[in-house]
């Protein structure tokens, strides 16, 4: 099991380490692993970072506060908008390409090795989103979703390679990729 543990630095910085080497992740994980942590207090308000007074009457007054919080209002919605399309895209991916591949009824496709747990992942997904978007503390809603998060992707990584096998073995046959063509096509 790989995990991390953050360290309270400073209010609102949260500094993170690894307890296992990257090569404790599983295959499908890329050697650059982002390791999110964060502090369960953080919102969309909160800045966590107290910025030096400028004296009174100075121009820059609440300029490095409000310069925090639009870039931070600019992060939460890059997440939001990201998630969304990562659960548009997942849509997108049954629809046309697992759907048709299962009404074929090619029995030498393993739709569901192939497939692994994508209606898992846009369930979840979308859940993690909604709740993301109804609240104003994201650290809270990471903190909430964090098992569940877990345990799904541990179930994609395991299946991982597994299903880059039949990828490989499908490449090779002339009906399946015809098939998987055919579904790619409405893609575009």
């Amino acid at each position: 099991t790989y995990s991390t543990r953050c360290q309270d630095r400073t209010p609102g910085l949260w500094r993170c380490e690894a307890a296992a080497p990257p090569a404790a992740l599983p295959s499908c994980f890329s050697d650059r692993v982002l390791v999110l942590c964060i502090s369960p207090d953080m919102t969309l308000l909160s800045t966590g970072v107290v910025a030096p007074e400028p004296p009174p009457g100075s121009a820059a007054a609440d300029k490095p506060e409000q310069k925090m919080m639009e870039k931070r209002a600019k992060v939460i919605e890059e997440l939001l908008q990201t998630e969304a399309d990562y659960i548009k895209d997942l849509e997108m991916c049954v629809e046309k390409v697992l759907i048709p591949l299962q009404d074929k009824q090619l029995q030498q496709v393993d739709c569901e090795a192939l497939f692994g747990n994508i209606q898992t992942v846009i369930d979840i997904s979308k859940r993690f989103l909604e709740e993301l978007e109804e609240s104003d503390s994201i650290g809270r809603v990471f903190l909430c979703h964090r098992n569940e998060l877990q345990d799904m992707y541990n179930v994609y990584c395991q299946n991982h390679e597994e299903a880059i096998a039949l990828l490989e073995m499908y490449e090779k046959d002339r009906e399946i990729q015809g098939h998987v063509n055919a579904c790619l096509e409405h893609l575009r």
